[in-house]
C-alpha cells in the first residue's frame, strides 16, 4: 500500500482543461497534435505557428514556423521537433522539406529535402542502449536518423555550443546538428527503426537490413517475406518486420534467424498499419475491412507475446488507437471511440497485460473530440466544445500539483459511474470560477512571443 499523502493516479487521474487561442473555424481545419515525455506541441495544418507546452507543467511558448513553409504534419522526439513543409518555389513547382526544431531554445536546427518523388523520407530517434561491440552506452549524444527518399540514411548529432554574449563574458548555449554519416543503402527502403547503434530498414525488395549506423556497415539481410517490407521496429533482443504478405516475422536481432511467423486471425481483408512495442509485448495494429465478423470498419489492437509467439489480446476500436500511460511497469492502450447509435465520443483506457477496459472518459456535452496522443503520465485530447477549442488533459501521474496558476484550470468533482466494476473518468470542463482567466491566459501567452 502506497504512503504517499497524495492518491495514486491510476485511482484518482488528475483532469484539467486548457482554453485554446484558436478561433473557431468551420469546415473541420485540419489539427497538428504529438507529445513526447518533455513537450505538447499543438498546430494547424498550412499555419506556420505553432504552441509549445512544456511537460508536467504546461507552460506555454509560441513557435513561430519559417515564412515559406506550410507544415503538414508534426512528429516528436523528446525537445526535437519535425515538420513536413511544403512551400511553393519560383517557378520549379512545390518543394517539399523538413524543418527541425530544438524546442527547448525555438531555434530551427536544420532543413532536410523531402524527397517525395520517390519514397516518403522516414525518421528515427534511437534511444540509448549498452552496446555489446563497443560495450558502453550509445549514441552518447542525441542523435536523429533519416532515410531520404528510400536510398540513403543519413545521421545527424544534436549537441549544445556556447557563444559569448558581451564583455562580461557571459556565454549564450544554443543548440547544433551536424551531419555524421551517410549510408548509401543497397535496397530501396520503405521503413525504418533504429536503437542505440542499430538501424533495420524494410525494402521494396521484400527483405530486411540491419546496419550499424556508426560504421555504415550492413550487418545482417533477413530473408522469408516474399513482397515489400512496410513495416518494422525492434527492441533489445528481437526484430519485428511486416509485409505486404499479410505476414509478420519475428527475428532473432543478433543471429538473423526468424524465430515466429505469427499466425492471424481468419480476417477476410485487413491491413497492417503499424507495430511497436511495450516493455513486455509486441503490439500490430490492424486496419480491417467490414466483413461477416466486423460489421463495420474496424482498428484492432494485436497483442503479441513476442517469446512464444502466442497472441494475447484483441482489442477493437472503431477510429483511433495508441500506446497510453505507464501502469505498474508495462505501458496501458487508449483508443478513441463513437457510439454508434448515441454518437456519444469516448476515449477508453485499456491494460494491455489483461485485455481489459480500465476506465473511459466522455468528450462531453457540446463537445468532440478532434486528435489526441499520450505519453507514459499524460493523455492529451483536444477538443471542440460550445464552438471553442481545448486542451483536455488526464494526468496518471502521483496527482501533485502543477505549479501554473491559470494556465490551467481542475475539475475533480465530475461524474464518477461504476459499471461492472470498471472505473469511468467523465471529461471535465472549465471550472466556472476559472472562465474569467481564459482571456488573461491568451493576452499572456501571446505576451510570450
Amino acid at each position: 500500500m502506497s504512503t504517499s499523502s497524495h492518491p495514486s493516479g491510476w485511482d484518482e487521474p488528475r483532469q484539467f482543461t486548457i482554453p485554446m487561442p484558436f478561433d473557431y473555424i468551420p469546415n473541420n481545419p485540419t489539427f497538428l497534435l504529438v507529445c513526447s515525455a518533455t513537450h505538447v506541441v499543438v498546430g494547424r495544418r498550412n499555419v506556420n505557428r505553432a504552441y509549445i507546452y512544456s511537460l508536467p507543467t504546461f507552460d506555454v511558448n509560441v513557435l513561430e514556423l519559417e515564412d515559406i513553409s506550410h507544415p503538414t504534419s508534426f512528429e516528436i522526439y523528446g525537445a526535437i521537433l519535425v515538420s513536413r513543409c511544403w512551400h511553393s518555389s519560383d517557378g520549379s513547382g512545390d518543394a517539399h522539406r523538413l524543418y527541425v526544431y530544438d524546442l527547448s531554445t525555438g531555434e530551427c536546427l536544420n532543413v532536410v529535402p523531402d524527397d517525395i518523388d520517390h519514397d516518403k523520407t522516414t525518421i528515427s530517434f534511437p534511444r540509448t542502449e549498452h552496446d555489446r561491440v563497443v560495450r558502453g552506452e550509445w549514441p552518447k549524444t542525441p542523435t536523429l536518423v533519416i532515410c531520404s527518399g528510400g536510398q540513403t540514411l543519413q545521421t545527424y548529432t544534436i549537441g549544445r555550443s556556447f557563444k559569448q554574449t558581451g564583455h562580461n563574458i557571459e556565454e549564450e548555449e544554443s543548440a547544433t546538428m551536424a551531419s555524421a554519416l551517410t549510408i548509401s543503402l543497397s535496397h530501396r527502403v520503405l521503413c525504418h527503426a533504429s536503437i542505440g547503434r542499430t538501424a533495420v530498414t524494410g525494402g521494396r525488395d521484400a527483405t530486411v537490413r540491419v546496419w550499424d549506423i556508426v560504421t555504415g556497415q550492413c550487418r545482417l539481410v533477413l530473408i522469408g517475406h516474399r513482397l515489400e517490407v512496410n513495416n518494422v521496429c525492434l527492441d533489445k533482443a528481437r526484430i519485428y518486420s511486416a509485409s505486404a504478405d499479410d505476414a509478420v516475422r519475428v527475428w532473432d536481432r543478433y543471429s538473423g534467424d526468424c524465430v515466429h511467423i505469427l499466425e492471424w486471425p481468419p480476417f477476410q481483408s485487413y491491413s497492417i498499419s503499424e507495430l511497436d512495442t511495450t516493455p513486455s509485448y509486441l503490439m500490430c495494429t490492424v486496419f480491417i475491412i467490414a466483413d461477416a465478423h466486423y460489421p463495420y470498419t474496424t482498428l484492432v489492437s494485436m497483442i503479441w507475446d513476442p517469446v512464444s509467439g502466442r497472441l494475447v489480446h484483441q482489442i477493437s476500436s472503431n477510429r483511433k488507437c495508441c500506446q497510453g500511460p505507464m501502469r505498474g511497469k508495462e505501458l496501458t492502450l487508449v483508443s478513441y471511440e463513437r457510439d454508434k447509435d448515441s454518437g456519444v465520443e469516448y476515449l477508453k483506457i485499456w491494460d494491455v497485460e489483461s485485455g481489459q477496459e480500465l476506465m473511459r472518459s466522455r468528450a462531453g456535452p457540446r463537445s468532440i473530440f478532434l486528435r489526441f496522443c499520450s505519453q507514459e503520465r499524460f493523455i492529451i485530447a483536444l477538443a471542440l466544445q460550445d464552438l471553442e477549442y481545448k486542451l483536455k488533459v488526464w494526468d496518471f501521474g502521483d496527482n501533485i500539483p502543477l505549479s501554473s496558476e491559470d494556465d490551467v484550470s481542475s475539475n475533480h468533482e465530475g461524474t464518477r459511474e461504476d459499471n461492472l466494476g470498471k472505473k469511468k473518468a467523465e471529461g471535465s470542463i472549465i471550472d466556472n470560477r476559472k472562465r474569467s482567466n481564459a482571456k488573461d491566459f491568451i493576452r499572456r501567452l501571446f505576451r510570450k512571443r
